[in-house]
């Protein structure tokens, strides 16, 4: 993911950002680990929280500075500032924005991991190492994505109707994730997984944008998400949180969403792909409050 101005969320990082970026995942692990503690409802969010930035922590360790430092720091401070309010309200927390924050943070640092992009900027007698902790990262990013808990967003959403002759946002996320647990030897990842996901997201963001209280214009997708963002999100979540939404969609998954229908991938990078847009699916939605739909 591009790290942008727009998405610079004040992460205090001038002077070190490797150092500010290893604190905030090593704060972030820590209190992970506490609300985990707390109760059966928080656990798997907390755990998912620490485990992520426990891995995302050692690929750093590695790379030193990723291409979208300040944006792993701006999101991955957020969730460190709302698991404070979680450890501080316990009695008043709202679950659904902790999902949020933690599943945006986790999100961006699916996003960051590159493996190309990752191996050219580490001295090569790293890249063992670097394999290494790459691969258990993505099985831990595989063990963050909660498939059903979107579907249960989509459903309590209403993300499962659509307009006559299309396909719901749910069809067309099932339809992505049917593909790579089931694939056909001669069919293309691309046309038959990917391009679903990209579509079911599209669909997302235009149910929403209709269901604004207040219809503004939106040039570009990057608007559509901070107007989304700006009427719907939960008040408990913090407006820098939007601006991350945008970055994720705009600037990654887009792109990864949108591979020409030749190129080859692996089912490892298929698996990356699906991987960082369920988690992205799952920090958005449980962002959204349905109660500031239009009536």
């Amino acid at each position: 993911m591009n790290a942008t101005d727009e998405t610079s969320s004040g992460s205090g990082s001038d002077t070190d950002p490797q150092g500010e970026l290893d604190r905030v995942l090593a704060e972030g692990e820590d209190k992970g680990k506490k609300v985990a503690a707390i109760g059966r409802n928080l656990t798997e969010a907390g755990q998912s929280m620490a485990d992520m930035a426990n891995a995302t922590r050692q690929v750093v360790h590695v790379v030193k500075a990723p291409p979208n430092i300040e944006s792993l720091i701006g999101d991955w401070q957020l969730t460190n500032e709302h698991a404070d309010m979680v450890l501080g309200q316990l009695g008043n927390v709202d679950v659904r924005a902790f999902i949020s924050v933690s599943g945006t943070s986790a999100s961006t640092s699916s996003d960051a991991f590159d493996d190309r992009r990752l191996f050219s900027v580490v001295p090569e007698e790293e890249h063992p190492r670097l394999a290494t902790v790459l691969k258990d990262f993505r099985e831990v990013s595989a063990r963050a994505v909660d498939e059903e808990q979107v579907v249960s967003l989509m459903n309590s959403l209403q993300l499962d109707e659509a307009p006559p002759g299309r396909k719901s946002p749910l069809e067309q996320f099932k339809t992505a994730h049917a593909a790579f647990k089931a694939p056909v030897a001669t069919s293309n990842p691309i046309i038959t997984s990917l391009i679903p996901m990209r579509e079911s997201i599209r669909a997302v963001i235009d149910n929403l944008l209709r269901r604004r209280p207040k219809q503004e214009k939106t040039k570009n997708q990057w608007a559509k998400i901070v107007s989304i963002g700006k009427q719907l999100k939960r008040d408990s979540l913090p407006d820098a949180i939007v601006n991350s939404w945008a970055s994720q969609w705009t600037y990654a998954l887009q792109t990864s969403l949108s591979p020409s229908k030749e190129q080859d991938i692996s089912r490892d990078e298929w698996r990356r792909r699906l991987t960082s847009s369920t988690l992205f699916l799952n920090g958005f939605l449980s962002g959204i409050d349905p109660l500031k739909f239009k009536t």
